[in-house]
């Protein structure tokens, strides 16, 4: 959100255009005074396609799924992935990643709905582009739910959920630091309690500052008012929830319960991790992939969305 929060060659050109593929076109769309850019990639059909916007998650993480110190290009190979299977898709760069952004706005002024905002117009400069018979959603982790209620706001066709909570942030929290071991979890409890009913509070553990300081609290609490399940009920759309076994960021418990809460389906890809690549039960390989650019997708995630997209 801050600074301090975000700063957590020619055979395969040839290969693309005897397949008919178009490269990356440049997008952008203004909100709200800042010009956001996306990459657009589309099959190099004349008719219409389906064109799905895919959303990032959390952090200052660009349109092929990257931040500064972790660069694992998931989003690109899978935009990659569709275009391949006839599907267009534009994918952007949050506004986290421009220092126009972070270096003008004060922190405790970011709010969650600030991503919803952008979503929303993304979609809505799609709708104007005749090349494109649909348009469906892709939201990364946190990405999901500023997916599920940019679509309550404008008129998209389905979402999949990639790697997203079917629970509230409080939830997930409590597990991620439970899992890391943390002892004083009836602390943690406390500060999203207060939280999460709309009130900051400096009673938290110093060693955790830099998750519950007080200028990223509004956040926070503008994200923790929403639970992505009950959000999702909202939709009369088609969902595809999309699970990785070996994701140490999301639960199978968190997932299933987006799928449940819309009674949808959900998919699980065996040894797949957060950044969508194979690593197995590895621990080491696990982290390892997220800063390496080189490691495939899973190599069944393309085809469970393509199915999905194009049923």
């Amino acid at each position: 959100m801050t600074n301090k929060y975000y700063n957590s060659i020619c055979l395969i050109l040839m290969s693309f255009a005897l397949l008919g593929f178009t490269e990356g076109d440049t997008l952008k769309v203004n909100v709200k005074g800042l010009t956001l850019e996306g990459t657009l990639l589309k099959p190099g059909e004349n008719q219409q396609v389906p064109i799905v916007l895919f959303i990032s998650g959390s952090g200052p993480t660009d349109r092929d799924g990257n931040q500064k110190t972790l660069q694992n290009n998931s989003l690109k190979y899978l935009a990659e992935g569709l275009q391949k299977n006839g599907i267009a898709s534009l994918r952007y760069d949050k506004r986290s990643c421009y220092p126009e952004y972070i270096n003008n706005v004060k922190e405790e002024d970011i709010s969650f709905d600030d991503f919803v905002d952008d979503a929303v117009a993304w979609i809505e400069h799609l709708e104007g582009d005749d090349r494109f018979n649909e348009i469906l959603v892709m939201g990364h982790s946190q990405g999901s739910l500023v997916g599920i209620l940019a679509a309550q706001r404008v008129n998209v066709s389905k979402i999949i959920s990639l790697c997203g909570p079917g629970k509230p942030l409080g939830a997930s929290l409590k597990r991620q630091l439970e899992s890391q071991g943390l002892k004083e979890i009836d602390k943690v409890e406390a500060v999203i309690n207060s939280l999460e009913m709309g009130n900051t509070t400096e009673d938290f553990p110093p060693y955790l500052s830099s998750l519950f300081r007080l200028s990223v609290q509004p956040f926070l609490i503008s994200w923790l008012k929403y639970n992505p399940g009950e959000e999702a009920k909202k939709l009369n759309i088609p969902i595809l929830v999309v699970h990785g076994t070996s994701d140490s960021q999301i639960s199978e418990d968190e997932s299933q319960a987006m799928a449940d809460a819309n009674e949808t389906q959900m998919i699980s890809l065996e040894g797949m991790n957060h950044v969508l690549k194979n690593v197995g039960d590895n621990f080491f390989d696990n982290r390892k992939s997220y800063t390496n650019p080189d490691l495939p997708l899973h190599e069944d995630l393309v085809e469970e969305i393509v199915r999905f997209i194009k049923n």
